[in-house]
């Protein structure tokens, strides 16, 4: 295996695709043809993520399977189900708010994500 730099992003990234067995239900054209998107994460909690991507058509109602990594590209969330709620598409970029379908069970993923200890009462 050769060693390569490290990708340093300014954001965290995110990975979505659409679940096998929603893929016929997707309005997403992308996302039905089974692909895996990038995006950026601009927001998270413990109910849901916000992040920014090229567009790929999706819509509110839509249900993704989403991963969320550090910017050393360590996976702290995966095969996390969400429901899209809200998109702004706007010169070829999609901000999507998600709930989970399932909220985390704590903050674990949040913290490996920011490096840091974050006191219980941010997140209240």
């Amino acid at each position: 295996m050769e060693d390569r730099p490290r990708e340093r992003r300014s954001f965290a990234r995110v990975r979505i695709q659409a679940p096998v067995y929603f893929r016929a239900l997707t309005r997403s054209d992308v996302l039905r043809g089974g692909a895996e998107i990038e995006g950026d994460l601009i927001d998270a909690g413990r109910g849901g993520v916000a992040f920014r991507t090229g567009f790929v058509g999706l819509l509110a109602g839509d249900v993704i399977d989403l991963g969320v990594e550090t910017f050393e590209g360590e996976r702290v969330l995966s095969a996390t189900f969400a429901r899209v709620v809200h998109v702004v598409a706007q010169d070829g970029v999609e901000t999507v708010s998600c709930s989970f379908v399932v909220p985390t069970p704590d903050h674990a993923w949040i913290v490996a994500l920011t490096g840091s200890r974050i006191p219980d009462s941010a997140f209240a």
